[in-house]
């Protein structure tokens, strides 16, 4: 689930679970996401201080899905709705243990994107052939007739093993075959 978030949201722990993921609605390779403790997310205060620049950008919140000791992701690329690619990006460095009592952003590590060559080394990529996650690409590519390819970012619970769609990626910016990022992962 994700909505549009700001310093009037009132997130409800009962609904959201104990935490939630606060991030820029257009960024890239995880810029800017943190993970928050839900009930601080009651709407009464701005999280950042005024010269922040997060307090101009448009902001979402996600629910919080906990993939395990080291935070992963697939990202599945797809063109005219058949999988071209599909991998898994995991990291190497453990995820802090989550203070639920504590208050702030929980500091550490929460995404597998790797933003520059010199972070790239902090995940580790390997080639998915599952086919629970394959499956997703023709439903998902039927909501979006109009964009060719597209880059889905998919999330597997660790507990149930359920699998949820993070975001879609269909600007462009998502044919990794070719550009900096798909260089890095195929070495």
């Amino acid at each position: 689930e994700t909505i549009a978030f700001d310093s009037q949201t009132v997130l409800d722990p009962a609904r959201w679970g104990p935490l939630t993921v606060v991030k820029p609605d257009r960024s890239g390779s995880g810029k800017d996401v943190e993970v928050w403790r839900t009930r601080e997310l009651h709407g009464k205060r701005p999280l950042w201080p005024e010269n922040d620049h997060r307090r101009d950008k448009a902001m979402v919140a996600q629910k919080f899905i906990d993939t395990g000791r080291h935070p992963a992701k697939y990202r599945l690329l797809a063109l005219f709705g058949r999988p071209i690619y599909c991998e898994k990006q995991a990291s190497i460095e453990p995820s802090p243990a989550f203070d639920f009592e504590g208050t702030g952003a929980i500091g550490g590590l929460v995404t597998t994107s790797a933003s520059s060559e010199a972070t790239a080394g902090t995940r580790r990529n390997t080639v998915c052939n599952d086919e629970d996650v394959l499956s997703l690409a023709p439903p998902v590519a039927s909501i979006f007739p109009e964009a060719a390819a597209l880059g889905l970012d998919i999330l597997r619970e660790a507990s149930s093993g359920k699998l949820y769609i993070l975001e879609i990626n269909c600007e462009g910016f998502a044919w990794h075959l070719s550009s900096w990022l798909g260089k890095i992962a195929q070495r």
